[in-house]
């Protein structure tokens, strides 16, 4: 079983999810709540009070490859001027409820240099996004396609894409069963959230989850994770500020 690896509905790709995909997600939750793991102690907790809650991804997998790299080695602030900067310049202005929002460009639409796209204050980053793009165009990647491949076929596809990682491939593929690395700093934050200690050992941390979750470990991470921020923005927890430098 698995999670669409993105959403396939954007301006740059707008196909709506099947209705199977919709109730895949309806019976897994439901199995989930249902389960040993409804009661579990960690994932139960953020099962139980999230019940009825959907797993949703508002981007396509172009999308999802271009915001890490305008995320690179950056303060928030860096990022947003970037965003806007290329945005404004290739996205498509969009009307709702009386605001306004962009939306991001299709691959086959940025046809720009990387001397233009340094202008716009995105550095080496113009070099990246120029490479992801070439890919994109040059190979008409079909995320359709890339949904039907094994997790293994997956990864070595989303592997050929420039600038893609071991840890960019686990944000991409998004399958419950999936997951073989965690990153420094969430490494930190869960070592100190699960086991209070400053910093647990990669492998000891992908293998608590898959011991403990089985084929839900990849989808567990994420809900454990993501709740953390939920449980920090209604009450603080003082170790997050100082991980995430927040004042």
């Amino acid at each position: 079983m698995s999670l669409a690896i993105a959403h396939d509905w954007s301006v740059a790709n707008p196909i709506p999810r099947s209705v199977y995909e919709r109730s895949w997600l309806v019976t897994i939750a439901k199995r989930l709540t249902e389960s040993r793991l409804g009661r579990e102690a960690w994932l139960g907790f953020v099962i139980r009070r999230n019940r009825g809650a959907r797993s949703f991804n508002i981007y396509s997998l172009y999308e999802e490859l271009i915001i890490p790299v305008l995320l690179q080695n950056c303060t928030v602030q860096r990022t947003i001027s970037m965003c806007e900067n290329m945005l404004s310049k290739y996205g498509t202005l969009l009307y709702f409820d009386k605001i306004e929002l962009y939306a991001m460009w299709r691959p086959e639409d940025l046809n720009a240099t990387e001397e233009e796209l340094r202008k716009l204050k995105v550095g080496y980053r113009a070099k990246n996004i120029l490479r992801i793009t070439e890919h994109f165009v040059t190979n008409k990647v079909s995320e359709k396609e890339l949904r039907k491949l094994s997790t293994d076929k997956l990864e070595k596809e989303l592997l050929k894409i420039y600038g893609v990682g071991k840890q960019t491939v686990f944000y991409i593929i998004d399958r419950a069963d999936y997951l073989k690395h965690i990153s420094l700093w969430e490494r930190k934050i869960l070592s100190k959230y699960i086991f209070d200690k400053e910093l647990c050992d990669e492998k000891y941390l992908v293998d608590w989850f898959h011991k403990r979750y089985h084929q839900y470990c990849g989808m567990a991470f994420s809900l454990i994770f993501e709740d953390i921020f939920f449980q920090h923005k209604i009450k603080p927890f003082n170790w997050l500020k100082k991980i995430m430098r927040e004042k």
